[in-house]
């Protein structure tokens, strides 16, 4: 379990850049869905900062959870990620 700093600092970290992804796309694809593909280990933290991303941004984001090489194959092959 990581100590109180380090997972309030990666929560802020991942807050931002999914802020970042959503101004970003709203000039492209769909303003109300960003997809976002994270290591497998991530994924109770990044789906409770999902969630209050969602409730604070009302958009959906969509998370893509496996290996970093598998998702790194499937972003280089031209998978739909935002983030």
């Amino acid at each position: 379990m990581k100590p109180p700093v380090v997972a309030s600092l990666t929560a802020l970290a991942l807050s931002t850049t999914l802020a970042f992804a959503w101004a970003c796309n709203r000039a492209t694809n769909n303003p109300q869905e960003l997809t976002v593909a994270a290591a497998s280990d991530l994924t109770a933290a990044f789906e409770e900062i999902g969630r209050e991303f969602e409730a604070n941004q009302k958009t959906k984001v969509v998370f893509v959870f496996g290996s970093t090489g598998m998702l790194t194959r499937q972003i280089e092959n031209g998978a739909p990620i935002d983030l």
